[in-house]
Protein backbone atom coordinates (compact mmCIF):
# COMPACT_ATOMS: atom_id res chain seq x y z
CA UNK A 1 0.00 0.00 0.00
CA UNK A 2 1.34 3.40 -1.01
CA UNK A 3 0.95 6.04 1.75
CA UNK A 4 1.92 9.70 1.79
CA UNK A 5 1.47 11.94 4.83
CA UNK A 6 1.39 15.67 4.15
CA UNK A 7 2.27 17.18 7.55
CA UNK A 8 1.56 20.52 9.19
CA UNK A 9 0.07 22.30 6.19
CA UNK A 10 -2.50 25.05 6.08
CA UNK A 11 -5.44 22.98 4.86
CA UNK A 12 -8.02 24.90 2.85
CA UNK A 13 -10.99 22.58 2.39
CA UNK A 14 -14.15 23.04 0.36
CA UNK A 15 -15.88 20.69 2.80
CA UNK A 16 -17.85 22.45 5.55
CA UNK A 17 -17.53 19.46 7.86
CA UNK A 18 -13.72 19.36 7.52
CA UNK A 19 -13.32 23.13 7.47
CA UNK A 20 -9.98 24.92 7.26
CA UNK A 21 -7.23 23.98 9.68
CA UNK A 22 -3.53 23.64 10.33
CA UNK A 23 -2.86 19.93 10.10
CA UNK A 24 -2.13 16.78 8.16
CA UNK A 25 -3.53 14.96 5.16
CA UNK A 26 -3.00 11.23 4.60
CA UNK A 27 -3.11 9.77 1.08
CA UNK A 28 -3.45 6.00 0.66
CA UNK A 29 -3.34 4.42 -2.80
CA UNK A 30 -3.81 7.81 -4.51
CA UNK A 31 -6.94 8.65 -2.46
CA UNK A 32 -7.41 10.99 0.50
CA UNK A 33 -7.76 8.70 3.52
CA UNK A 34 -7.78 11.20 6.40
CA UNK A 35 -7.55 14.87 7.25
CA UNK A 36 -6.89 16.08 10.78
CA UNK A 37 -4.80 18.17 13.14
CA UNK A 38 -2.23 15.40 13.84
CA UNK A 39 -2.24 12.10 11.94
CA UNK A 40 0.18 9.28 12.86
CA UNK A 41 1.39 7.13 9.97
CA UNK A 42 4.92 5.91 10.64
CA UNK A 43 5.08 3.84 7.45
CA UNK A 44 4.14 6.75 5.14
CA UNK A 45 6.38 8.95 3.04
CA UNK A 46 6.37 12.34 4.82
CA UNK A 47 6.01 15.69 3.06
CA UNK A 48 6.65 18.76 5.22
CA UNK A 49 3.96 21.26 4.26
CA UNK A 50 4.64 23.73 7.08
CA UNK A 51 5.10 26.57 4.57
CA UNK A 52 2.43 25.38 2.13
CA UNK A 53 -1.30 25.51 1.47
CA UNK A 54 -2.93 22.10 1.02
CA UNK A 55 -6.17 22.03 -0.99
CA UNK A 56 -7.67 18.52 -0.71
CA UNK A 57 -9.31 17.41 -3.93
CA UNK A 58 -8.38 20.56 -5.83
CA UNK A 59 -6.20 19.74 -8.80
CA UNK A 60 -4.58 22.49 -10.87
CA UNK A 61 -6.91 25.25 -9.83
CA UNK A 62 -5.87 27.55 -12.67
CA UNK A 63 -5.59 26.49 -16.29
CA UNK A 64 -6.12 28.41 -19.52
CA UNK A 65 -7.90 25.79 -21.60
CA UNK A 66 -8.54 28.26 -24.43
CA UNK A 67 -4.75 28.38 -24.96
CA UNK A 68 -4.39 24.61 -25.44
CA UNK A 69 -3.59 24.95 -29.14
CA UNK A 70 -0.99 27.60 -28.35
CA UNK A 71 1.02 25.59 -25.80
CA UNK A 72 4.73 26.12 -25.87
CA UNK A 73 4.87 29.42 -27.70
CA UNK A 74 5.16 31.65 -24.63
CA UNK A 75 7.54 29.67 -22.42
CA UNK A 76 10.23 32.33 -22.42
CA UNK A 77 8.01 35.43 -22.48
CA UNK A 78 7.90 37.95 -19.67
CA UNK A 79 4.48 38.83 -18.24
CA UNK A 80 4.26 42.10 -20.23
CA UNK A 81 5.23 40.22 -23.42
CA UNK A 82 2.57 37.58 -22.69
CA UNK A 83 -0.18 40.15 -22.09
CA UNK A 84 0.77 42.09 -25.22
CA UNK A 85 1.14 39.12 -27.57
CA UNK A 86 -1.55 36.84 -26.16
CA UNK A 87 -4.34 39.00 -24.72
CA UNK A 88 -3.91 42.06 -26.90
CA UNK A 89 -2.79 40.09 -29.94
CA UNK A 90 -3.78 36.46 -30.54
CA UNK A 91 -6.85 36.50 -28.25
CA UNK A 92 -8.46 39.28 -30.24
CA UNK A 93 -8.74 36.92 -33.22
CA UNK A 94 -10.64 34.22 -31.31
CA UNK A 95 -14.40 33.96 -31.89
CA UNK A 96 -16.76 32.25 -29.42
CA UNK A 97 -16.73 29.03 -31.47
CA UNK A 98 -12.92 29.08 -31.53
CA UNK A 99 -12.83 29.41 -27.74
CA UNK A 100 -15.37 26.61 -27.29
CA UNK A 101 -13.32 24.25 -29.47
CA UNK A 102 -10.09 25.25 -27.70
CA UNK A 103 -11.75 24.77 -24.29
CA UNK A 104 -12.95 21.31 -25.32
CA UNK A 105 -9.43 20.38 -26.51
CA UNK A 106 -8.10 21.63 -23.18
CA UNK A 107 -10.74 19.66 -21.28
CA UNK A 108 -9.82 16.44 -23.08
CA UNK A 109 -6.09 17.08 -22.66
CA UNK A 110 -6.45 17.94 -18.99
CA UNK A 111 -8.84 15.13 -18.04
CA UNK A 112 -6.67 12.55 -19.80
CA UNK A 113 -3.96 13.48 -17.28
CA UNK A 114 -6.25 12.94 -14.27
CA UNK A 115 -8.46 10.02 -15.33
CA UNK A 116 -8.21 8.36 -11.91
CA UNK A 117 -10.02 11.23 -10.22
CA UNK A 118 -13.67 10.87 -9.31
CA UNK A 119 -14.71 14.20 -10.85
CA UNK A 120 -13.19 17.06 -12.80
CA UNK A 121 -14.76 20.47 -13.25
CA UNK A 122 -13.27 22.91 -15.72
CA UNK A 123 -14.64 26.41 -16.01
CA UNK A 124 -14.92 27.84 -19.51
CA UNK A 125 -12.88 30.84 -20.61
CA UNK A 126 -15.43 33.33 -19.29
CA UNK A 127 -12.76 35.97 -18.71
CA UNK A 128 -12.24 36.30 -22.43
CA UNK A 129 -12.41 39.86 -23.84
CA UNK A 130 -15.73 39.46 -25.64
CA UNK A 131 -19.21 40.89 -25.30
CA UNK A 132 -21.67 39.43 -22.79
CA UNK A 133 -23.71 37.39 -25.29
CA UNK A 134 -20.82 35.25 -26.65
CA UNK A 135 -19.57 34.73 -23.09
CA UNK A 136 -23.00 33.47 -22.03
CA UNK A 137 -22.99 31.09 -25.00
CA UNK A 138 -19.54 29.78 -24.03
CA UNK A 139 -20.82 28.98 -20.52
CA UNK A 140 -23.85 27.16 -21.99
CA UNK A 141 -21.58 25.25 -24.41
CA UNK A 142 -19.34 24.21 -21.51
CA UNK A 143 -22.34 22.92 -19.53
CA UNK A 144 -23.71 21.08 -22.58
CA UNK A 145 -20.40 19.38 -23.28
CA UNK A 146 -19.20 18.82 -19.71
CA UNK A 147 -16.69 16.00 -19.46
CA UNK A 148 -17.65 13.54 -16.76
CA UNK A 149 -14.91 10.95 -16.13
Amino acid sequence: MSRILIKNGTIVSMDRQTGDLRGDLLVENERIAAIGPAIEASDAQIIDASTMIVSPGLINSHIHTWETGLRGIAGDWTMPQYVQAMHRGLATHFRPDDINIADLMGDVSYTSEVTRLAAVLLAPSINFPLSEQPTDQMVLDAVDTAIKP
